[in-house]
């Protein structure tokens, strides 16, 4: 194919990352509206406003990474492009990927914004709470904020940068993203704190209180990505890194934060699953308990005192186990589904 002719193996690499990356955040943001117009009770709010503002932000800076690929030959180094006489194209590399780079933290911002507003909805009568929610909100933005300022202007005047001009002047660009990226992991490590003692001081079993726990500490996975990340992008000695590991990278950290901060979203998902899994199992069971009376009777048919009993046993086998079995599961689906409403776990805080 023409459009991929002098693509570099990471080129394509990224190129297919990025349209998977943009289905997992259409899915993933996509559900979490579905899931929110198949309940009634559950009122769209400013946690909904903020994951669709990220998410606009994000098929932005992949619609224009996306063209930068094609512009630059799959993101050609500048010092190749420009010793084919395509000087242009690399200046357009570089000014796409300055931009993606601001855009990239209030991305980040408006993702974490959406969470502590979930958090706000749901812990909204503790006080201590609400106060450090605000106080964590404010930093997020000062860091979102800052970060996107100052990465544009780690050269002076930033058109310097994709035009190639005193770039021995620039700041390093290197520094800034790890710099910046444990400040991130900070933040990320603070979110994920924040509803710990509200979750754990609810009028709930532990179990019901970790279930819920787990839900929210998922966004653990966020932190994992973000240090590969950083992993992955920091070079000790470099002070411009190469632009495609850097655009890969921090679209898989990107995504992976839409998808955490979703995932609290599904109950209807899950609670429907986690049904139609129960009456699959119940059917396999009754079926297998059907084969295996049949054969029981077959095999007792010459009226033996053990093939009389057979019967009974297997009924109170298919009894007996069969109901504390099916007690477990009703328990289990219980404890997955109490507290994730928005109501519930209100009602339980106001008791605390």
């Amino acid at each position: 194919m023409a459009g991929f002719d002098g693509w570099s193996e990471n080129a394509f690499h990224e190129f297919r990352t990025l349209v998977v990356r943009c289905a997992v955040v259409l899915v993933a943001v996509g559900l979490r509206f579905l899931c929110k117009l198949s309940r009634e009770e559950l009122r769209f709010g400013w946690d909904d406003f903020w994951i669709l503002a990220a998410a606009c932000l994000n098929y932005i800076v992949e619609g224009l990474l996306l063209w930068s690929l094609f512009q630059s030959h799959g993101g050609q180094p500048a010092a190749v492009l420009i010793s084919h006489g395509e000087r242009k194209a690399a200046e357009n590399f570089l000014l796409i990927s300055d931009v993606n780079s601001t855009l990239w933290h209030p991305c980040v911002m408006c993702i974490c914004f959406s969470i502590i507003c979930f958090y706000l909805r749901i812990f909204r009568l503790e006080s201590g709470f609400v106060r450090n929610s605000w106080i964590l909100f404010c930093l997020i933005g000062a860091w979102g904020i800052g970060s996107a300022i100052g990465g544009f202007l780690l050269c002076i005047p930033p058109s310097n940068f994709w035009k190639m001009k005193d770039l021995d002047k620039c700041g390093s660009y290197i520094v800034f993203v790890l710099a910046n990226g444990i400040l991130e992991i900070f933040i990320t490590i603070g979110i994920l704190a924040l509803p710990v003692r509200p979750v754990l001081k609810l009028s709930l079993s532990l179990r019901s209180r970790l279930s819920i726990l787990a839900i929210f500490l998922l966004g653990a996975f966020v932190i994992i990505s973000g240090i590969i990340r950083l992993a992955k992008v920091y070079k000790p000695g470099e002070k411009i890194p190469d632009y495609i590991v850097v655009h890969l990278w921090s679209g898989i950290h990107l995504t992976a934060a839409f998808v955490c901060a979703c995932l609290p979203m599904y109950r209807p998902v899950w609670t429907k699953t986690y049904a139609a899994s129960r009456t699959v199992v119940s059917y396999s069971r009754s079926l297998l308990r059907s084969s295996r009376s049949r054969s029981a009777l077959r095999s007792g048919g010459d009226g033996s005192p053990g093939a009389s009993t057979s019967p009974a046993r297997s009924a109170e086998s298919a009894g007996r186990p069969g109901k504390r079995s099916g007690d477990a599961m009703v328990h289990e689906y219980e404890l997955w589904t109490v507290g994730t409403d928005t109501d519930t776990v209100v009602h339980q805080t106001s008791r605390v």
